[in-house]
């Protein structure tokens, strides 16, 4: 992580148990990358309960236990049309060399696949907001997973 990015992390005393170490990786890899004059990177884990249907900018959440993963920066953000493409495969705002647009497409296909849904709020100059919600695994589930 560049120097001139600071990260800071809220995670619960109680382990939380997910599948998806690489929407973690691709969600904050974009989030440095658009940090260019540095920033601040937060990257919170939080159990949520949900009583009621949630709609969500990505998806929708049903009742039940979920894991939000929270990941905000204070970077460039991003405009409406922008923000409405983010997760379309080989859709960059790299320049040419620097990234293949495939990195939040992957995050959308994997958050996806576990049954879960992203809300993503951003405000050019102001940053953005990815919260990805994965449904919580049983302890005993997860370790028979990748046994």
């Amino acid at each position: 992580m560049p120097a001139s990015v600071t990260p800071t992390a809220s995670i619960p005393d109680a382990p939380l148990v997910v599948v998806g170490h690489q929407v973690v990786m691709n969600v904050c890899n974009n989030s440095v990358q658009a940090m260019s004059a540095g920033g601040t990177l937060h990257v919170a884990v939080t159990p949520v309960d949900v009583l009621t249907e949630r709609p969500l900018s990505h998806g929708s959440l049903t009742r039940g236990r979920w894991v939000c993963l929270g990941v905000e920066d204070s970077g460039c953000g991003m405009d409406e049309a922008t923000l409405m493409r983010i997760f379309e495969p080989f859709f960059t705002t790299k320049e040419v060399g620097r990234g293949t647009g495939r990195g939040l497409a992957l995050v959308l296909a994997i958050v996806t696949d576990l049954g879960g849904a992203i809300d993503v709020v951003s405000v050019p100059g102001k940053g953005s907001t990815f919260s990805i919600y994965i449904p919580m695994a049983e302890a005993s589930n997860a370790a028979v997973a990748s046994a």
